[in-house]
């Protein structure tokens, strides 16, 4: 509907367009980026330099909580092992289950190695 004068519009009737302007102003910046900065009164290469800074903390980051699953959230630990209950039935399924801190992946192993019915 044309929101001026109210006409329905036949979706056939539309025509696409493209500004060929902004699309070659937009190729000429291909291939780089921007990095935006409060800092201006900063030599350019200062603040490129403190952006690569920036980045390989943060890739650090990533690293740490994705392959070393060291994150706060994915890591448990036992503190209760050695409740007379619990070590009961431990000790019966013939589970060590040592007081540290485990990540998911050590958990799910331990959960598939423990044999319930032989």
């Amino acid at each position: 509907m044309n929101q001026t004068t109210g006409e329905v519009i036949n979706s056939s009737d539309i025509k696409a367009f493209i500004d060929f302007d902004k699309v070659a102003e937009y190729r000429k910046s291909m291939g780089y980026y921007q990095i935006v900065t409060s800092e201006l009164t900063m030599d350019p290469l200062e603040v490129i330099d403190k952006y690569h800074g920036l980045t390989q903390i943060e890739d650090q980051f990533r690293v740490m909580k994705g392959d070393l699953d060291t994150r706060p959230g994915d890591l448990y630990r036992f503190m209760d092992v050695d409740d007379p209950d619990l070590k009961l039935i431990l000790d019966a399924f013939d589970i060590k289950i040592p007081a540290k801190l485990y990540g998911r992946s050590e958990l799910k192993r331990i959960k598939t190695d423990t044999r319930i019915f032989i």
